[in-house]
């Protein structure tokens, strides 16, 4: 019960088909402290999963792959990591923490709920909402090509982090997280941008 439930809280940053990473990342900017060699450096990560993540050095170090160095999140805490990447001014760090970590941090993620940095626009398009195995009729009053707000009756009953499928005729279906629980309205993380020309 308790593996089915890490499973089901990684499930939204699970990558599909072929890729070098198990869990994909998110585009965000997050100031933070990266301890290098037992020494605090202040950075930005711009890109977060739960298993790993990019971070801009405010200044230029030669870091060797293979360093183990903390990432420090306000909010959250430190994570052990391993330098898998370095350029002087940017950092690819692998977290080395175990699948509990990566659910506490994937609800972190969640919790942060980064600028949208994709543009939305309105629209007004009926489609369907499974949440498990139930299903319920909603419409997609705005939508970008990372995320949408649906209006859907019973709201109250979904929580934030729950992993749902949207499923629009002609389109098929899109992998989404619940990120905000309103009256009568969700707003969803899809779990990849959408490609080419939106549907909708």
């Amino acid at each position: 019960m308790y593996l089915k439930q890490i499973d089901n809280d990684l499930a939204a940053w699970r990558k599909h088909g072929q890729t070098r990473r198990r869990l994909r990342r998110w585009s965000v900017s997050i100031q933070a402290t990266v301890w290098i060699d037992d020494a605090p450096v202040d950075c930005t990560v711009t890109d977060l999963s739960p298993a790993g993540s990019r971070v801009k050095l405010t200044q230029s170090l030669a870091v060797d792959i293979g360093t183990d160095v903390v990432l420090h999140l306000e909010g959250y805490g430190s994570i052990p990591a391993e330098v898998r990447y370095s350029d002087g001014e940017a950092l690819g760090l692998m977290f080395l923490h175990d699948d509990s970590r990566e659910v506490d941090l994937a609800r972190y993620l969640v919790s942060q709920r980064p600028a949208r940095q994709a543009p939305r626009r309105k629209v007004s398009v009926q489609a369907t909402l499974t949440p498990r195995k139930a299903q319920a009729r909603c419409t997609i009053d705005d939508v970008s090509r990372s995320g949408a707000s649906v209006l859907i009756n019973g709201a109250d009953g979904f929580t934030e982090g729950d992993e749902v499928v949207l499923t629009v005729e002609g389109h098929g279906d899109i992998i989404a997280t619940v990120r905000r629980v309103g009256e009568g309205r969700l707003g969803l993380m899809f779990s990849g941008e959408l490609e080419g020309k939106l549907p909708f």
